[in-house]
């Protein structure tokens, strides 16, 4: 569980890093929020696999 939980730190990490990079190559906040939306859907199913 606790590789697990960390696992899910480094998705969040990876999410802001991604965002970050994003508004800095001017990509729109359209396009990051769909490509939010994306991980976080990849997120909520690792986390119903785990359970």
């Amino acid at each position: 569980m606790k590789k697990f939980k960390e696992n899910k730190q480094n998705i969040k990490w990876a999410i802001e890093r991604l965002e970050s990079k994003l508004n800095d190559h001017n990509i729109t906040s359209k396009e990051v929020k769909v490509i939010n939306a994306c991980l976080r859907s990849y997120n909520y199913k690792l986390s119903r696999i785990k359970k």
